[in-house]
């Protein structure tokens, strides 16, 4: 049996990314060490939007281009800006990247709804719907951002602010994926990728 958490929220109303988000003084920060750290090719879009539910309050997010030759097409982090944790979430993917960024803000939302930070390794499973037209992410894993070479500047903890922010890589899993790590472990889930030379992008 499975004791993963799960994100419950699926929906959200987005304002638009066609205008200047207004980010508070920690948001701003992040944002900025983030530029620092990451070879951004272009200009970083903000947007902001509540998910579906009982909470009514909004989430910052973020994408820019990358430079990696392993990509045949232009690859974008996409992340989260700390707004009710001091967690940023980070996603590397080829399209799509708005709904990547919702399911960053859900991962966001759980911990705030449960007053707890998730740790690096945890799986949070996801609802059947997510990503349209991609049903086969089931779930999502959290790694140090040091795994992956275009986000390894990027420490695991930074004081920003003030505040000591925790930085995260999320990686989708496979139903199958997730089933193999409640059966055999993180340990074993980890080295079943490695040898799968599985990508950790979102598509």
């Amino acid at each position: 049996m499975s004791h993963d958490p799960v994100c419950r929220k699926t929906e959200r109303t987005h304002s638009g990314n066609n205008k200047v988000t207004a980010l508070n003084k920690l948001q701003a920060a992040a944002l900025v060490f983030l530029f620092e750290r990451l070879a951004f090719e272009d200009e970083i879009n903000t947007l902001d939007f509540s998910l579906a539910g009982d909470f009514c309050g909004k989430y910052f997010g973020a994408f820019a281009d990358i430079p990696n030759e392993q990509f045949e097409e232009v690859a974008k982090v996409a992340f989260t800006l700390p707004t009710y944790t001091d967690s940023v979430f980070l996603a590397v993917t080829h399209s799509k990247k708005q709904d990547v960024i919702r399911i960053l803000a859900n991962i966001e939302d759980f911990e705030r709804e449960h007053s707890r930070e998730l740790n690096l390794g945890e799986v949070v499973l996801l609802p059947k719907f997510q990503i349209e037209g991609d049903e086969s992410i089931h779930a999502v894993l959290l790694l140090r951002t040091a795994i992956h070479k275009v986000l390894n500047t990027i420490p695991d903890r930074q004081i920003i602010g003030g505040r000591e922010i925790k930085f995260a890589l999320v990686v989708p899993l496979t139903k199958a994926e997730s089933d193999y790590r409640n059966k055999f472990g993180h340990d074993a889930l980890m080295d079943k990728l490695q040898d799968q030379k599985k990508d950790i992008y979102f598509y």
